[in-house]
């Protein structure tokens, strides 16, 4: 997919929904999906069972894994709310720019 349309795409989504399978346990130890990144660049919520929003700490709808239990969170999700989510979202991306500026700084000061 051209990159234009991927972007297009994800700034016009209303939210983001992992295809994590639930047999795939790298996922709970050494790999990170790449729908958490691209939620809080794009600051749109994004569907996670419990574990996955805990662990990366990334505010989102919360449901199991199955695609009804999904379906069934949003229908139940008011639209206030999920703006609520993407305003977190923006302040989660605010302050992963500003850290990354303060550490490339940093790094910059130290040759």
């Amino acid at each position: 997919v051209p990159h234009d349309i991927y972007l297009g795409a994800m700034g016009a989504a209303d939210l983001i929904h992992p295809l994590i399978p639930s047999d795939f346990g790298k996922y709970r130890r050494i790999k990170i999906t790449s729908s958490i990144p691209t939620s809080i660049g794009f600051a749109k919520p994004a569907v996670l069972d419990r574990w996955t929003s805990l662990c990366y700490r990334v505010p989102g709808v919360i449901s199991d894994r199955s695609m009804q239990s999904a379906l069934k969170a949003l229908s139940e999700t008011p639209n206030h709310v999920l703006a609520e989510i993407s305003s977190k979202l923006n302040e989660r991306r605010s302050e992963a720019l500003a850290a990354g500026a303060r550490e490339l700084e940093r790094l910059i000061q130290s040759f």
